[in-house]
């Protein structure tokens, strides 16, 4: 199965632009990546820039709006997300409680979706979209992937899947 690791760091939604992890906190995490990596777990990882970087689009009232943080009555908000592929949720459960976490921190763990789980008629229509399906299975591949074809792209960005 895979789940998703979702970071919310305390305090992030009132980050500026140019927060960034102190270098005792990121040298912990990359041991965590790591760890995850060599466990053979790890499919991909980002950390975020903070919500002052991004928008809100909420639909309400008919119409969509778009908000620019911060946004108003929202005080815990994604940093980092992990996907790992696990055999349970207590592995997964396991690999989150090994997080090197700050106080007020949070790692919310959750399941992705399996294309099986869906019913026949839903199956269908995802069908209807073999473009997406080409792009899903240029990621999905049988065999790991050599350093060259890691997904790091000069960003510090994540391993592409390797399911």
């Amino acid at each position: 199965m895979r789940v998703l690791l979702l970071m919310i760091p305390k305090g992030y939604d009132l980050a500026t632009r140019s927060t960034m992890a102190d270098n005792v906190a990121l040298e912990s995490m990359m041991k965590y990546n790591d760890l995850l990596y060599k466990a053979g777990v790890l499919l991909s990882f980002n950390a975020l820039h903070p919500p002052i970087s991004g928008v809100r689009i909420k639909y309400q009232g008919g119409k969509q709006i778009i908000q620019h943080a911060p946004y108003e009555g929202v005080n815990e908000t994604l940093g980092i997300y992990w996907m790992l592929k696990v055999k349970s949720m207590d592995k997964a459960v396991e690999w989150a409680l090994l997080c090197p976490l700050q106080e007020g921190d949070v790692i919310e763990v959750r399941r992705i979706h399996q294309t099986d789980e869906f019913s026949e008629e839903a199956r269908a229509i995802f069908e209807k979209y073999p473009d997406v399906h080409a792009r899903i299975k240029k990621y999905a591949r049988k065999k790991p992937l050599n350093q060259s074809e890691q997904n790091w792209e000069g960003e510090g960005g994540a391993i592409l899947e390797n399911s």
